[in-house]
């Protein structure tokens, strides 16, 4: 069993992100992608196993990605893009955290942790540029949310997203911190019973 008592496992569709482009753009994706992920609305379904086991699926565009993997363990991970890239998931403590050892082929290594925050998945993101390590601070190069269950207040929510926007600003006047990216992320029966929360998540690209 995973070392573990945090369950990602659920369906989840994306409702907005925060500055997606750019962070895209600083991770070298080609200007088609970045254009199309305008319109992302991906579904992900998330399944972990006994032994260590994870399912991860990612539909959108009419495309599903399937990525079966056990956690410590080095693999080939389908990202969507049309590559496959190499990465490892473990456990640190309550946190999933997966790490992209070279994620554009010249040495740029990406993290990606995710933890539980009341009734949300939050995760961060960030990467350093090669050859010359720089500099970074977790939670503050891109951090999403995906929302599990019953809303937070509105004030919680309200809250987090100047919180966001200040750590935009920072960002912007930090030019060592890679470009940020907010998202957030809600089950596919809480978004169609309450689409009211979009209007205090807004989309902000």
């Amino acid at each position: 069993m995973a070392a573990s008592a945090v369950d990602f496992s659920g369906t989840w569709r994306h409702q907005h992100s925060q500055n997606l482009e750019a962070f895209m753009a600083a991770l070298g994706t080609p200007p088609s992608l970045r254009t199309r992920s305008k319109g992302f609305e991906p579904k992900v379904d998330v399944k972990e196993h006994n032994d260590d086991w994870i399912t991860w699926s990612t539909t959108a565009n009419g495309r599903t990605t399937t990525n079966h993997f056990k956690l410590g363990n080095e693999f080939y991970e389908d990202t969507g893009d049309g590559k496959k890239r190499k990465v490892v998931y473990f456990w640190n403590n309550d946190q999933l955290v997966s790490v992209f050892k070279d994620w554009d082929g010249t040495g740029t290594p990406l993290t990606i942790t995710r933890w539980m925050d009341g009734h949300n998945v939050m995760a961060v993101q960030w990467y350093s540029l090669a050859p010359s390590p720089r500099p970074t601070l977790p939670g503050l190069s891109s951090p999403f949310g995906w929302h599990r269950e019953r809303s937070l207040p509105h004030s919680v929510l309200l809250a987090r997203l100047v919180f966001a926007v200040l750590l935009a600003k920072f960002v912007q006047m930090n030019p060592w911190i890679v470009p940020m990216s907010y998202s957030c992320w809600g089950t596919v029966a809480e978004v169609q019973a309450q689409p009211i929360r979009r209007k205090w998540l807004p989309n902000i690209r």
